[in-house]
């Protein structure tokens, strides 16, 4: 019996893990703002589709705090395109269309001048680096984690007195 309980116990927290940044009801309140950003970009910059663009899932480590950087993956769903801007928010009610359709792959991040929100078809993604390389930090940076290899002293002069500092 207990193996059968921590077997269940097991199965229930992999379903949940998996669960979390495929599903847009699941993520936290400070990742709903950027992401519905990615949509609104996209559902006004690929119109011409008719189709309603929605959140599929957050590729890679998202950095959120004073900086951030989300890449988000949308896809077209089986439902119309609203018919204004506020309609191009995540819609649970619209079922994603086939797999065959394209990847919609957007940035969201913080640059020097502001807020970029980049979208572009996954297959061209490459070719919107250099627009893509104005975010403060990349994906996987954690903005306040620091350690005692990234320190600088302040100073130019070679170290002394310590190991592997000469």
């Amino acid at each position: 019996m207990r193996r059968l309980c921590g077997a269940l116990l097991i199965a229930v927290t992999l379903l949940v893990s998996a669960y979390g940044w495929n599903h847009y009801d699941s993520l936290s309140d400070r990742y709903k703002p950027h992401i519905d950003k990615a949509i609104r970009q996209a559902n006004a910059q690929f119109m011409g589709n008719k189709k309603h663009i929605n959140y599929y899932k957050v590729e890679g480590d998202p950095a959120i705090g004073e900086k951030y950087h989300f890449r988000v993956m949308l896809k077209t769903t089986k439902c119309d395109v609203a018919d204004n801007v506020n309609g191009y928010k995540h819609r649970n009610d619209c079922a994603v269309e086939g797999l065959g359709l394209p990847w919609i792959d957007c940035v969201v991040c913080n640059t020097k001048t502001g807020e970029l929100v980049d979208c572009a078809l996954k297959k061209k993604a490459k070719s919107r680096e250099s627009v893509r390389k104005q975010c403060l930090i990349t994906p996987g940076y954690r903005a306040g984690h620091t350690n005692l290899l990234a320190q600088k002293s302040g100073s130019d002069a070679p170290a002394t007195g310590c190991v592997g500092c000469v």
